[in-house]
């Protein structure tokens, strides 16, 4: 196919799937340090216990699981107060179980952006 030809394509594919979206990234802090401290075992246990207190109120919110990141997860929304909403409910969450379990338990970071983004089947990019 000639260069044109797919440039042109692209461009069709990329008007088409451009949409306002809003992103919500966690990020658990100090997660490497963890699986050092603690071995892999109990860091893929902490990762396990961010995603199923995580992706419950994402859900809740009318979130969209992307993917997960490592030591965090991706989660688009189409409106971007439950965004917020989500955030807000994700770090109280977290706040009750860390009152209700002593000992370390891991802060989560949350970002939140809004803009027009590419929206692919399983990711979206460039906002």
């Amino acid at each position: 196919m000639h260069k044109d030809n797919i440039v042109a394509g692209l461009s069709r594919h990329i008007r088409k799937s451009t949409k306002p979206l809003t992103i919500l990234l966690t990020d658990i802090e100090g997660s490497t340090e963890y699986f050092d401290e603690r071995g892999d075992i109990e860091g893929r246990l902490m990762l396990d216990q961010h995603n199923r207190l995580v992706f419950p109120v994402i859900t809740r919110f009318r979130g969209k699981i992307i993917k997960t990141t490592g030591d965090g997860v991706m989660a688009s929304f189409r409106v971007p107060t439950n965004a917020v909403k989500a955030a807000i409910g994700i770090q109280q969450l977290l706040a009750q179980q860390r009152n209700r379990n002593p000992g370390p338990f891991p802060h989560v970071r949350i970002a939140i952006h809004t803009g027009k983004a590419i929206v692919e089947e399983r990711t979206c990019m460039g906002m």
